[in-house]
């Protein structure tokens, strides 16, 4: 009898089996770079020399910790852990030991690394103040958008919230958790209900908003309107300017953030698909409508792979 040979599938190695989903993913997807300039932005070119010098420790010095000192380093570092971000830059200030410590604290580095713009944004708008590096790193390990559930790869500055483009920056009237307060309005038409409220205040940055291009030159200081109602009565905000449907107010509290994996270290920016949106112009009018939900939603990269196998177009 001769002898059968059972062939077995060759195990494809993991890094290969990447390659092959970068390869499907790449001429199939593309990234909306309109989204990224229609909120709060720095120029990057002025990062080429700050984030090395942001990273790198001073060289060893005789300088100390002063009565911190007699303090075992792990517990420095849960000190730092509980400062807002504004202390933190500070502190690196101090003397170079200083810098140095802060210079190894693991959330510092992930986010000088991977959200920079987000944190010259907070320092510039007065944000840094409310918010502590944890706070921010938990925002830049979390994935998707809390209304929609979709790929969020914004954050929402007032309440540092990660969110999509999608439910902020539209022009259309979004959820409460997204809205934003004129705060000097409500200052000059409610003092006494201003000066008795604590919230985060955020002075915008002049430039160019919304897909539209929209140049605002004039700072605004905004809030966030579901803040605000947490500690004044909505019947006081009916006489106030609310801002919920100009979304160019919504675009300047906003920021381009990307996801990073915890456990991977893969980083994301969110990607659309090419196949729904070259299928808007043959479409008819309720096959129109229901394209352009699918063209408009954003994914990560193993996301885009489960739509990929309903989307005949991609």
């Amino acid at each position: 009898m001769e002898d059968q040979i059972k062939l077995l599938p060759r195990a494809v190695p993991k890094n290969d089996l990447e390659d092959d989903r970068e390869d499907i993913r790449e001429p199939a997807t593309y990234h909306r770079q309109d989204y990224d300039l229609a909120v709060a932005r720095v120029d990057p070119m002025q990062h080429a020399g700050v984030r090395d010098s942001l990273l790198q420790p001073f060289s060893p010095a005789n300088a100390t910790l002063g009565t911190l000192q007699c303090l075992p380093i792990e517990i420095i570092f849960e000190i730092c852990a509980y400062c807002d971000i504004a202390s933190i830059f500070a502190l690196r200030h101090v003397n170079r030991r200083f810098s140095q410590i802060v210079s190894q604290l693991q959330s510092y580095r992930v986010l000088v690394l991977h959200a920079l713009d987000t944190l010259c944004i907070l320092l510039r708008s007065g944000l840094a103040r409310h918010f502590t590096l944890q706070e921010l790193v938990q925002v830049l390990y979390t994935e998707h958008c809390p209304n929609c559930g979709s790929f969020g790869g914004f954050v929402f500055l007032p309440t540092l919230t990660r969110c999509c483009f999608r439910c902020v920056g539209a022009p259309r009237p979004v959820v409460r958790e997204f809205r934003v307060i004129d705060h000097a309005r409500l200052s000059e038409l409610l003092p006494e209900v201003s000066r008795s409220i604590s919230v985060p205040v955020m002075k915008t940055l002049p430039g160019v908003y919304t897909t539209n291009a929209l140049r605002q030159e004039q700072s605004i200081r905004l809030s966030s309107m579901a803040a605000v109602l947490k500690v004044v009565e909505p019947r006081h905000l009916f006489t106030v300017t609310c801002m919920e449907n100009m979304y160019v107010a919504r675009c300047m509290a906003m920021a381009a953030m990307p996801f990073v994996d915890k456990a991977t270290g893969a980083v994301e920016h969110g990607v659309f698909c090419n196949g729904c949106r070259s299928d808007l112009e043959p479409a008819g009018e309720r096959q129109r409508h229901r394209v352009r939900g699918a063209a408009a939603t954003i994914y990560s990269r193993e996301e885009f792979l489960t739509h990929l196998k309903e989307c005949e177009y991609a």
